[in-house]
């Protein structure tokens, strides 16, 4: 299943660059919201994090996609990536801020 979202994510990216480069605004705009749907929300799933990073699916996509998947995913400014990767759940371990505090085990 996750491989049908990559290769989905894949295609859409493709559509996208044909349907810019041969100015059809309408199709360039659906196709925009839809791989900001991908970007933003759906490849931010913990476990397609992991199959991305820790399973090597990366290596089954042009170097476009991959750049596109890096700046857009992984490396976003404006929504930065903030859940644990996870192999094998459960999901939505969350990273606690670098100002939390971290407990200690008790001293017997």
């Amino acid at each position: 299943m996750a491989y049908f979202v990559f290769s989905e994510y894949d295609r859409l990216i493709s559509a996208a660059s044909l349907a810019s480069e041969m100015r059809q605004r309408r199709r360039d705009r659906f196709l925009a919201d839809t791989l900001a749907f991908y970007s933003k929300k759906l490849l931010r799933n913990p476990r397609l994090l992991s199959y991305w990073r820790d399973l090597g699916a990366s290596k089954y996509f042009d170097e476009g996609t991959v750049d596109y998947y890096n700046r857009n995913v992984l490396h976003d400014d404006n929504k930065p990536v903030t859940l644990i990767y996870d192999p094998v759940g459960p999901f939505c371990a969350t990273i606690p801020p670098a100002s939390a505090a971290v407990p200690t085990a008790a001293k017997p």
